[in-house]
């Protein structure tokens, strides 16, 4: 038995034709650069106790609680191969599309084992940069099997185009405000937005496993670090007053804007102080949505 060996594995993912289903239409990558892939079984069983000695008298068997958690670089990939976009994307019905990955493990050019998770939906999302870094992707998710294997039945996808670049904090986004394109402050040192799509998993009496996952409410907040420019007056005159956009530009070509909207502060500090550094806050706030654009 081969010993484990680390940073042997790729990351694949497909939209699913149903909850559940498997592999279904176009291979995708998730990135070209991967930090993190993880599964998280749940609770397996269940010891008993009684009153009558100290040791376990039984155990029962937990319902298939299993979870998959991923880390990866944002890319200028379009919107329909997009992870992130599929991770807080409501279609018509308001439902999040089911998807099912491949995590490779080990792959030693003889024997590719991997993990064929199904019935994934996103349960949290966030997307985050600070200067000079890169946007990273972080998702976990609610799945409903994991599969394991030792061969692969099918050809790879063609690989991330060199052209495909990485999304990095060194352009500045805006924030907008009424129905105008006024700026009212500059997205200085950081970007930090999470989506929570409060899923709610459901089991079936006589079955293992989930046999759905129902998205609930859409709650998208965040935090930017903006500069207050001219002694931060704009800004905190428009504290209380609707924000039409928040625009993130990405700086990555193409599908690169994350667009919030319909804004609001939850508040904010002003600092005056003898540091030397330029007058800025971390503003936190509540978005109606979010969504990736090209304008």
């Amino acid at each position: 038995m081969g010993l484990s060996l680390p940073f042997q594995g790729n990351l694949l993912y497909w939209t699913e034709a149903s909850y559940g289903g498997g592999r279904s239409g176009t291979t995708m990558w998730v990135s070209s650069k991967v930090y993190d892939a993880r599964i998280d079984t749940g609770e397996i069983s269940k010891a008993l106790r009684g009153i009558s000695s100290p040791t376990v008298c039984g155990y029962i068997s937990m319902p298939s609680d299993y979870s998959f958690h991923a880390e990866w670089v944002l890319q200028n990939v379009n919107a329909a191969q997009s992870l992130a976009t599929a991770c807080v994307t409501r279609t018509s019905s308001g439902d999040l599309k089911s998807l099912c990955f491949e995590m490779r493990a080990n792959e030693d050019g003889t024997t590719k084992s991997y993990y064929l998770i199904k019935g994934c939906k996103c349960k949290t999302f966030n997307v985050k940069a600070s200067m000079k870094n890169e946007y990273i992707c972080t998702a976990d998710f609610s799945a409903c099997s994991v599969i394991t294997a030792a061969t692969i039945g099918y050809t790879d996808p063609t690989a991330i185009a060199s052209t495909v670049t990485f999304a990095q904090f060194n352009r500045p986004g805006h924030v907008l405000y009424k129905n105008t394109s006024t700026a009212v402050a500059t997205i200085v040192d950081s970007v930090d937005v999470t989506v929570n799509n409060n899923l709610t998993d459901y089991f079936g009496a006589n079955n293992v496993y989930k046999q759905g996952a129902i998205p609930g409410a859409l709650d998208v907040t965040g935090t930017l670090g903006i500069s207050l420019d001219d002694g931060g007056k704009a800004f905190f005159d428009a504290l209380y007053v609707p924000l039409t956009n928040v625009l993130i530009n990405l700086n990555i070509g193409g599908y690169d804007i994350i667009r919030l909207r319909n804004c609001r502060w939850d508040g904010t500090s002003f600092d005056v102080n003898t540091s030397n550094d330029m007058m800025k806050t971390d503003a936190k706030f509540t978005a109606k949505d979010i969504t990736w654009t090209t304008t």
